[in-house]
């Protein structure tokens, strides 16, 4: 089964819940309520699926859209098959894992499709506090690895660079 057709399929509880298909390609649909957006994106070539959901927005605004594992991880949700980002490397398996997204959508994300602003904003919190936490891991890693010098050490070499530079200029 196609993307498009299997993500219809899965998705089509939106259209009951007062959104509209306001977009239909091959690896992208785009459903939109007075409240919220939600998109369902697919990259064929790594196999990448997700779930992107955000308030509604007019067009020519940016929307902030949370993709669904992002959503997951705020609330504290523990999805056997969720990794960062999802992926299904079977095409063939599809249309199950669309499946699954869809019901992970309709029970977990309540909220962002009521389009809750208190709602969004926690997620941007949780996601500025992901960053931060990613970047801290980033600066230890790098400081792991490359650890300052001594201060003995520095002393040392500095002192000997002055040493060196002094001695050329008295000749």
């Amino acid at each position: 089964m196609r993307f498009t057709e299997a993500a219809k399929h899965a998705f089509a509880f939106l259209e009951g819940a007062g959104f509209r298909l306001v977009e239909a390609g091959p690896s992208r649909l785009k459903y939109e309520s007075a409240q919220s957006a939600v998109a369902v994106v697919w990259d064929a070539r790594s196999g990448e699926v997700n779930v992107f959901i955000g308030p509604y927005s007019r067009k020519g605004e940016a929307n902030d859209a949370f993709s669904l594992t992002e959503l997951l991880a705020m609330e504290g949700v523990d999805v056997p098959e969720r990794r960062i980002p999802f992926q299904v490397t079977d095409q063939g398996k599809l249309g199950s894992f669309l499946e699954k997204l869809a019901e992970d959508t309709r029970v977990h994300a309540q909220q962002a499709l009521a389009g809750n602003p208190m709602f969004f904003r926690r997620l941007n919190t949780f996601r500025s506090m992901q960053a931060q936490t990613y970047m801290r891991g980033m600066e230890l890693r790098r400081v792991r690895t490359n650890p300052p010098l001594d201060k003995s050490i520095r002393s040392s070499a500095s002192l000997s660079h002055w040493r060196c530079v002094c001695s050329s200029r008295s000749d």
